[in-house]
């Protein structure tokens, strides 16, 4: 198995695949993400040792750490240092997110994602 970086144009929804192939992981991802056969493209990041446990999809924080990944942050959009290369998650969630706390702190209840306004 190998991880991937998968992109899409959009950039909305990037993360790393777990998958034995490139066209794999970009299926995996354009699956995943609601995307067409064709949007993603994946990138080879690493090799995953034969004796790490690693299933085809989306990475545990774990594996990526076991992989060498430094968090950068956690929060979304996470962000992942690998080696001098840096990745950051697809913004989608956090656009999600930001609209749903939009919405709770209109009905008063606050702003339970911990998004900020914009202004």
């Amino acid at each position: 198995m190998n991880l991937y970086w998968c992109e899409t144009t959009d950039h909305e929804e990037d993360w790393f695949i777990v998958a034995s192939s490139a066209k794999e992981a970009r299926r995996v991802h354009e699956d995943g993400e609601g995307y067409d056969r064709g949007d993603a493209r994946a990138k080879l990041i690493v090799r995953i040792p034969k004796d790490v446990h690693a299933p085809c999809g989306y990475p545990s924080h774990a594996l990526l750490r076991t992989l060498g990944a430094v968090f950068i942050s956690e929060g979304t959009p996470r962000m992942v240092q690998i080696g001098a290369s840096m990745y950051q998650e697809g913004g989608m969630d956090a656009v999600i997110d930001r609209v749903n706390d939009d919405q709770s702190e209109a009905m008063g209840k606050g702003r339970p994602n911990g998004t900020t306004r914009l202004m």
